[in-house]
């Protein structure tokens, strides 16, 4: 009977993104999901084409759109000086550091005949 067996798990997208957008390990997933990490590495694999790295990084892509979005509505909406300092630090670049450019002239060493000696 070829082809018979054990049916495969199943994966619960649902909690391990859950699980993802909080940056919990492989590890910890597989328990919580009551499956092995292999399958997890399977299935990730068979449904999205991609490693478990590669898929917890996507998923924590949404978080961190998430994150600057709320960022950005603080700054803007509720005109909140700390998070409008952050943003404006994080996303357009902005600096405390006080840049300074200073041009020197041409140097000139001279060894005379003390220095030789030294």
């Amino acid at each position: 009977m070829a082809g018979k067996g054990q049916p495969k798990k199943q994966l619960n997208y649902e909690i391990m993104d859950e699980l993802l957008q909080f940056k919990c390990s492989k590890p910890y997933i597989a328990k919580r999901l009551g499956i092995s990490i292999k399958t997890i590495d399977n299935r990730i694999r068979e449904d999205h084409d991609m490693t478990f790295t590669e898929y917890a990084d996507h998923v924590f892509e949404g978080v961190k759109l998430s994150l600057k979005r709320e960022a950005l509505k603080m700054a803007i909406d509720e005109h909140h000086p700390t998070m409008m300092i952050f943003a404006l630090k994080n996303y357009c670049g902005w600096t405390d550091k006080v840049e300074q450019k200073v041009e020197t002239g041409e140097l000139k060493i001279v060894i005379d005949q003390h220095d030789a000696n030294f």
